[in-house]
């Protein structure tokens, strides 16, 4: 699963691709679900890769969901693949969720995410790259659930909103004085 805006910078054509070069025998244990509004010219970017790799009966784009976070617990895998993301939120989202994750090298990912351990990193704008670590964890279900595990222990441990709120406020009193 992917969610937020369909937009160029979040890198949905990354994923299309990295898709369209697994071989058959992954093609047909997956799917990849989009949720969020889309950019129309991005759509039509997006659905030209689609038909390109012939990923038509695999990849699905289910606009705006107003419960997102119940709607994530349907999934084993949440991607990111945004150049940049200053806090990585949605990467947050995907661990509480227990989801595996999935992320770019990019922005606030390599700060939340411990390669191999709370999540998996591939290299930013090499769909590759991607189609490799999405292998390893269709391939290693005892990988995947580490990870998903590992994931919302370190959410409910670092990301709650008053450890959030205790940082912000320390780094205001350091300001301050």
């Amino acid at each position: 699963v992917m969610t937020g805006h369909i937009q160029e910078t979040k890198g949905q054509d990354q994923l299309i691709s990295a898709v369209g070069l697994l071989g058959e025998e992954y093609k047909q244990k997956i799917e990849v679900d989009f949720y969020g509004e889309a950019y129309s010219d991005y759509q039509k970017k997006l659905n030209n890769l689609i038909s390109k790799f012939d990923l038509n009966n695999i990849v699905h784009f289910c606009g705006y969901c107003d419960s997102i976070f119940e709607k994530l617990a349907e999934y084993d895998i949440g991607i990111i693949c945004s150049k940049a993301e200053g806090f990585g939120r949605v990467t947050v989202e995907y661990m509480a969720a227990g989801l595996a994750v999935i992320a770019a090298d990019t922005g606030a990912n390599p700060e939340l995410i411990e390669d191999g351990n709370s999540g998996v990193l591939y290299s930013y704008g090499h769909p590759e790259s991607l189609s490799d670590k999405i292998k390893l964890l269709i391939d290693n279900e005892d990988i995947r659930e580490k990870i998903s595990n590992v994931c919302m222990k370190h959410v409910y441990d670092c990301f709650t909103s008053e450890i959030n709120v205790r940082e912000i406020f320390k780094i205001y009193q350091i300001l301050v004085n």
